[in-house]
């Protein structure tokens, strides 16, 4: 019924427009064809304004907004049209002009805001009715509708007596008048059920989870080019298909051997039957910072008991850059855990700093426009976009998991569209509480950055920096926050463009080897050059294929050793069961390497 009245109000409008302009011709002498182009043309501007600003004001205004504006519109100009046939002397120009508006209502709005707002309804169906059911709302139903429409409008032509043109004016507002008002109470009503199928939708959710059982270990090993030429491939290659295999069994004595690799006092206690164990486990997790160390223990955290990891859940948290923080939330939802009274309260708080790094994102990407500098904005993209899945693992924690799962993974499909996301948002605005929904929502809505801003900046400071503040900004922020790679990337552009060598030096002195080696040579002086060997060996590898470049600085920081740089104190200490998981290797230009294939392994899988 909604179609039909809707597609009704279209051609009431069409038709009451035709005889608005051919009366308005014969009053003011003005030929029909000037005002169509002038009326098309105010219609076709409203209609670019429209399509610019749609998700916007979708977002920003919701859907009830979204759906119920074109009907309410339409029926109060044609209430007014109706009410000065009665109220005003010149009732021509009153009926002309509230039929002129009908027809701009109803081409730009419908166009704007009426239409992306139906497609969002689709979204409650299932993917595979979805089509389905739009190709009939939009195809028979709609066909239908306009037949009927058609007969309407031939019954009203046949019973109009008089041939006087406003009196018909007079008669179409009356019969659109009606129309309409019943179009607003079924709007009204189907909003009212979508309301109540969000709240169904969400309580009948059934996850389904799809793994991608093509890990990136068989995609590395499968490449054509990969190690030819080098020494110890086999050996390799086989670790590394074994490791493979190693991290998926669910094996509690597998997980902590496999931790006693980088912990030597940890073997210890598996070689002694160490009751506390699980506690010296979770003691490595702070005492040593190796980052396959701490993914291994994340992994880990399957074994342990509730209690312990109430106890100790805020430290882990609070002592992990943001990719680990990401994989120990993911861990705990994948064991479907749930925090105390006190640690909610905890995680609310921190869906905020997530809030804040993700505004920060944005600020971050505005400010840097002039510098178009597309390494830096795809890290600082990627960055956003880890922030984002973190604040929804921490929603996960907080609200109903199944439907959380469900509003991230219509977030991250690549097809993502304006409708989906503001679906997404119509989910969570169902969800979260209002503390939470006035700072979150905003986020995820399809509203430029200065609508965020406008909305969060009440929330968190959101600063606008020039390019080189932005850039001297992202090379001090907190390396829990920010990887070194884009660290690195902007100290090379900040250096570019100030030639300001004060912090330049301090990196030099660096214990991260790229930032003090890009420091080195960006001040013209020798650097070690094992971090150069490094990269070459990662190249002769076809490693950045398969790894992001936080990644690929992890396993150069932490798995990746020259036979100089080998157990380098700072970085990793292996146990003496380790031996078949460091391997050597030698590249084409004949340089020694010791790869910590277990490593190499848990990010490929990670």
């Amino acid at each position: 019924f909604v179609t039909i009245f809707s597609v009704l109000a279209v051609y009431l409008s069409d038709y009451a427009y035709l005889i608005s302009v051919r009366t308005f011709a014969q009053l003011s002498g003005i030929e029909v064809s000037v005002i169509i182009s002038v009326v098309f043309s105010i219609i076709k501007s409203g209609e670019l304004l429209f399509s610019l600003l749609s998700g916007n004001l979708i977002s920003t205004k919701g859907m009830k907004f979204s759906l119920l504006i074109l009907p309410c519109l339409l029926f109060t100009s044609t209430l007014l049209a109706f009410g000065s046939y009665f109220l005003v002397d010149d009732v021509a120009f009153f009926l002309i002009a509230f039929f002129l508006l009908n027809k701009w209502s109803e081409r730009v709005i419908r166009k704007g805001l009426t239409i992306p707002a139906m497609k969002v309804l689709y979204q409650l169906a299932e993917p595979s009715e979805r089509a389905s059911i739009q190709s009939s709302i939009e195809g028979t139903i709609s066909q239908v509708s306009i037949i009927i429409s058609g007969i309407i409008l031939l019954i009203i032509t046949r019973v109009q007596t008089k041939s006087d043109n406003l009196h018909f004016l007079y008669i179409m507002s009356l019969v659109s008048l009606v129309a309409f008002a019943i179009w607003v109470i079924l709007v009204s009503n189907l909003y009212s059920k979508y309301r109540h199928k969000i709240q169904a939708y969400l309580h009948q959710i059934k996850t389904v989870v799809t793994h991608n059982n093509t890990s990136l270990t068989s995609n590395w090993l499968l490449e054509k080019k990969l190690l030819k030429g080098l020494q110890d491939e086999a050996s390799i290659n086989a670790t590394l298909v074994s490791v493979s295999q190693l991290l998926q069994q669910p094996n509690q004595q597998l997980s902590e051997q496999l931790i006693g690799c980088y912990n030597p006092a940890i073997q210890t206690a598996i070689d002694n039957k160490d009751g506390y164990l699980s506690r010296k486990i979770i003691n490595a997790y702070f005492t040593n910072n190796n980052i396959f160390n701490r993914l291994l223990i994340i992994g880990y955290s399957k074994f342990i008991s509730a209690a312990d990891k109430q106890k100790f859940i805020k430290e882990m948290y609070d002592l992990s850059d943001v990719t680990l923080r990401l994989h120990l939330l993911k861990s705990l939802n994948t064991q479907g855990f749930q925090p105390s009274a006190d640690n909610k309260f905890y995680f609310a708080n921190l869906t905020q700093a997530c809030v804040e790094e993700i505004v920060w994102a944005d600020a971050a990407l505005v400010d840097l426009i002039p510098l178009n500098n597309e390494l830096i904005n795809k890290e600082i993209d990627s960055y956003q976009l880890i922030n984002k899945n973190l604040l929804l693992e921490l929603l996960k924690l907080l609200y109903d998991k199944k439907a959380i799962t469900v509003i991230q993974e219509i977030l991250n499909t690549q097809s993502n569209n304006i409708e989906n996301q503001i679906f997404a948002v119509e989910l969570l605005d169902n969800i979260l509480t209002n503390e939470l929904k006035e700072t979150i929502t905003p986020v995820f809505e399809p509203i430029s950055f200065q609508a965020k801003k406008n909305i969060l900046q009440k929330y968190f400071p959101i600063s606008e920096l020039s390019v080189t503040e932005r850039l001297k900004e992202i090379t001090m922020k907190d390396y829990k926050l920010m990887n070194t790679y884009l660290k690195q990337l902007a100290l090379e552009a900040y250096h570019k463009l100030t030639n300001d060598n004060v912090i330049i030096r301090a990196f030099k002195e660096s214990n991260i080897e790229n930032l003090s080696a890009i420091s080195a040579k960006l001040l013209g002086q020798l650097a070690t050059n094992s971090f150069a060997k490094k990269q070459k060996a990662t190249a002769d590898l076809h490693l950045p294929n398969y790894l992001q470049p936080s990644n690929l600085q992890y396993l150069m920081r932490y798995g990746l050793f020259t036979k100089e740089g080998k157990h380098n104190k700072l970085v990793t200490t292996f146990s003496d069961n380790s031996e078949g998981y460091v391997l050597s290797f030698t590249t084409l230009d004949n340089t020694k390497f010791e790869l910590d294939v277990l490593g190499l392994g848990l990010l490929l899988n990670s």
